[in-house]
């Protein structure tokens, strides 16, 4: 057993001490908890916590946050519902107009849509955009057709227009009897452009009843352009029937019928260029005086093979004759005398709708950007008041230019056909954009005071010649010689292609030709863009234009000419009404006829 500790002793006399408590389990009771009022949400299936949740004050920078966000949030809103009932004001105002009925002959309405590429901009329709967002819904509802043109590059638009102008002046030369031989074949092709042609007359003829929107200054600086070139230069109508015979004609239809034609001249082009220079980049350099017999009379008789068959000057639209068969000795005939169509003055155009649609580039920009983004409802409002516009076509004439040279009585601030075909050219590669110059005219001077200046282009675009020539100088000087040089080493068998060449073979010099066609045409087209678009080069014009009264442009809705809507849709629904309430009593006539029928 184990040893028991000593007791102390009690001293005598005292009473003994109680012995301590043992620890245990604690007797004492909680005060009851407070039960809380059940909610009678809970028994909505919303839990207990969700409604004792009691969130406290946000700190400072949440606080600043959360205002922020929600200032930005309802001004957003707000401006997307105002843009929404702005525009539906503009459509109940024309909506009558698509509901009225047209008779078998009538057609609708239809009005051109022109827009031109912002340079440097990677949205390539970005006007087209802004017009059928805030024009076309108000368009559709007054039942107005429409054509949109954009271009794809700068210039692009202007091209297109000229094209057609073109194609449409041959068409009407080939209405007389000596041209018409010269450009219409009996052909199915070219019966069904005959009769496309045809058409494209009668449209023409109800252009008049149209209009022609200009979205922004870039838009009217080409159209203008276009106008004076397509009109204004001279077509051989028996060169124009060649290249008919080709398929490459003015008129042609196919889809890629115009670029193939444009290549076609750019070779052709290219062609004179070389033979005014004494000899092309593909041409052989001729050998020294004295050498062209060495090696005897063998050499002489057999020349060295300069390149096959497959690299003669390449046109993708000429037959290639073998050379091993001799041509066969014929008189040269006489050439044809050229059948000329001298340039002419425009007919009368539809009116001209100048819609102010600008995009400026730089950093100066982006706070006006930003804060477009919250204010759509303003281009609402703009685009439904110049659509309300085209609806009335409420037109006066164009005003000439006033600003004239004291000297030569020249106007100032008119494009230069001279300029314009040197910078496509390449030879004024130092050219840079500058302030432009007033007209004096309104029309004229359209947007100039913020798109005739360099600030409203990108940097790089503003010396655009000057990096072109970089570009040419390059390719022809570093880039097309050693490929052309391999491509006629390897043609001619002086050598053995190497492992690289065999696993990737090199141009052949017929790619080569049409390699250097594509680079021509598109620096072409960019210069010439450039330079009907750049800053301070002015806008096409002739005074004769404003002696024909040939160009007119609408003006912004009058007070008039709201009432006259407001009356002219007023009596609609007057006489929609009445007809319905004509229909309703014949309607109710003839039920009360059928209880009669039904007796007998």
């Amino acid at each position: 057993m184990a040893e028991q500790p000593p007791q102390p002793l009690q001293p005598q006399g005292q009473p003994a001490q109680p012995a301590p408590p043992v620890p245990g389990p604690s007797t004492r009771t909680l005060p009851p908890k407070a039960v809380k009022p059940t909610n009678p949400f809970v028994y909505l299936g919303i839990p207990q916590f969700v409604l004792d949740w009691r969130p406290s004050r946000p700190g400072p920078k949440m606080s600043a946050f959360l205002a922020v966000s929600v200032s930005l949030t309802g001004l957003y809103v707000y401006d997307r519902r105002e843009t929404k009932r702005i525009q539906q004001e503009y459509i109940d105002k024309v909506r009558w107009m698509s509901e009225q009925p047209l008779d078998a002959a009538d057609r609708a309405r239809k009005v051109k849509i022109l827009g031109a590429r912002v340079p440097e901009d990677g949205e390539l329709e970005r006007g087209a955009k802004w017009f059928k967002r805030y024009m076309r819904p108000i368009l559709v509802a007054s039942g107005t057709d429409y054509i949109l043109k954009v271009g794809t590059n700068p210039g692009g638009l202007g091209r297109t227009l000229v094209h057609d102008i073109r194609a449409r002046r041959v068409t009407e030369a080939a209405q007389g009897s000596e041209a018409g031989q010269v450009l219409l074949s009996n052909t199915a092709e070219g019966n069904v452009n005959a009769v496309l042609a045809e058409r494209d007359l009668e449209e023409a003829k109800g252009e008049q009843d149209g209009a022609i929107v200009l979205l922004g200054r870039g838009a009217l600086k080409e159209y203008l352009w276009a106008l004076r070139k397509g009109w204004g230069e001279t077509i051989d109508l028996r060169e124009e029937g060649k290249l008919e015979g080709l398929g490459l004609g003015a008129n042609e239809r196919r889809k890629d019928g115009r670029w193939e034609r444009e290549e076609e001249l750019m070779l052709r082009e290219l062609e004179k260029e070389d033979d005014a220079k004494g000899g092309g980049p593909f041409d052989e350099k001729a050998a020294p005086e004295g050498l062209e017999s060495v090696g005897g009379d063998d050499s002489a008789a057999s020349p060295l093979p300069s390149q096959p068959v497959s690299f003669l000057s390449y046109s993708p639209y000429r037959p290639v004759t073998p050379q091993s068969i001799p041509a066969a000795p014929s008189t040269p005939a006489a050439p044809e005398p050229p059948l000329l169509l001298p340039p002419s003055d425009p007919p009368a155009q539809p009116p001209l709708l100048l819609v102010p649609f600008t995009y400026p580039f730089g950093i100066r920009t982006w706070l006006p950007k930003l804060a477009h983004f919250w204010n759509h409802r303003e281009d609402a409002r703009i685009g439904g008041e110049y659509s309300l516009a085209l609806v009335l076509s409420q037109s006066r004439p164009l005003e000439p230019p006033t600003a004239r040279e004291p000297d030569s009585g020249a106007p100032r601030g008119i494009l230069d056909d001279e300029f314009v075909a040197s910078i496509r050219r390449g030879e004024q590669h130092e050219s840079t954009m500058s302030d432009g110059e007033a007209t004096g005219s309104r029309d004229l001077d359209f947007l100039a005071s913020t798109d005739e200046r360099p600030e409203h282009f990108k940097k790089a675009y503003r010396t655009l010649p000057k990096g072109h020539e970089y570009h040419r100088r390059t390719y022809y000087n570093d880039e097309l010689p050693p490929k052309l040089q391999t491509a006629r080493e390897l043609a001619r068998g002086e050598r053995e292609p190497t492992k690289t060449e065999v696993n990737y073979p090199p141009k052949i010099e017929s790619e080569l030709r049409k390699e250097r066609i594509d680079k021509e045409l598109r620096w072409r087209r960019e210069l010439e863009g450039w330079a009907v678009q750049c800053a301070g080069s002015g806008v096409a014009w002739r005074d004769e234009w404003a002696q024909k009264d040939l160009l007119r442009v609408i003006e912004p809705p009058s007070d008039e000419g709201r009432r006259e809507l407001e009356r002219r849709r007023d009596e609609w629904e007057a006489l929609k009404r009445s007809r319905d309430d004509e229909r309703e009593q014949r309607w109710a006539e003839i039920d009360k006829m059928r209880p009669a029928e039904d007796d007998e």
